[in-house]
């Protein structure tokens, strides 16, 4: 899928995984910033984003043609419009599609890579509407110089726990998205343990592990930004067997290999008091749990475990 400046706001069902159907607000397919790891930026290539208009005048009626609103949405799942380099501009229109959502009684649950900055207007939403907003955090690695080679311009990860602490303590329902898990590059277990226990000391009481997954042109897209050994370590690790899910999805980090880091996540997180958040998928193969609901909503996810 990918979004025309002309397109209106795209809100469809779609099942993931175990957690069954799924309301999703598609707003754009920018995906995050400038990270080397995102997939929905490798599919552009070396594309620029298209020029963007405010979908808001067409969220009303999308919304008007439904017989029934959702109990809660999963709002722009291929953008981020609070990653430090985003348009602000966007950002503004974007709160102001989350404020009308919640105004017509729907919820809302969303992933970001933001600070503490660019998402302070996000935590007051969250105050006003507490219980009605699920996020999940995401964070790549502890070291700022990794960070700065697989996030280009994104926020460093103290901001982003900073972000996810104000958030839980304005009654949204937090996780933190540790990764994308890429191994040798940002698995250590001094790197698992400082973010979870920093986790831990902002409220936050669930983190979730999420794994390198392969797309079109994300090879291409890390030896640009990162170089040509990452894009090599890369390719290694998605020619290896059981990379593919069993659902014949996109290549990733076999299951064999993920064994040893996410008992060092387990262990981590016991230590802090953390539950880990991994639905099914997870250990069927897929890259990242799926769509938690806000905490409002009664029906949990199905067959998510927490440990």
């Amino acid at each position: 899928m990918s979004l025309t400046p002309s397109d209106p706001v795209q809100l469809s069902v779609r099942r993931h995984g175990t957690c069954g159907a799924v309301w999703r607000l598609d707003i754009g397919d920018a995906g995050v910033g400038r990270a080397a790891w995102c997939p929905d930026r490798a599919g552009r290539g070396r594309a620029a984003p298209l020029p963007w208009r405010a979908p808001l005048a067409s969220l009303g009626p999308t919304l008007d043609r439904l017989r029934r609103l959702p109990d809660w949405v999963w709002f722009s799942p291929g953008e981020d419009a609070f990653a430090a380099t985003a348009d602000p501009a966007r950002r503004t229109e974007v709160l102001a599609m989350m404020s009308h959502l919640l105004g017509r009684g729907v919820d809302l649950s969303l992933t970001t890579r933001g600070g503490l900055r660019e998402g302070r207007e996000l935590v007051a939403l969250a105050k006003a509407a507490p219980g009605r907003l699920a996020v999940r955090v995401g964070v790549f690695a502890r070291e700022p110089e990794i960070e700065a080679r697989w996030e280009d311009g994104l926020a460093p990860s103290a901001y982003r726990i900073a972000l996810a602490g104000a958030l839980a303590d304005a009654g949204a329902a937090v996780t933190l998205e540790l990764g994308p898990i890429i191994p040798f590059v940002n698995d250590s277990e001094r790197s698992f343990e400082q973010l979870i226990r920093a986790a831990a000391r902002v409220h936050v009481k669930h983190v979730a592990p999420r794994w390198i997954e392969d797309a079109p042109g994300l090879l291409q897209q890390v030896e640009r930004q990162v170089g040509r050994s990452g894009a090599r370590m890369l390719s290694g690790w998605f020619r290896q067997p059981g990379a593919q899910d069993d659902r014949g999805g996109r290549r990733g980090i076999n299951l064999a290999a993920r064994s040893h880091r996410r008992q060092l996540i387990h262990d981590a997180a016991r230590a802090h008091g953390v539950a880990v958040a991994e639905c099914r998928c997870v250990h069927h193969g897929a890259a990242t749990a799926c769509p938690v609901a806000p905490s409002r909503i009664a029906r949990p996810q199905l067959d998510l475990k927490l440990a």
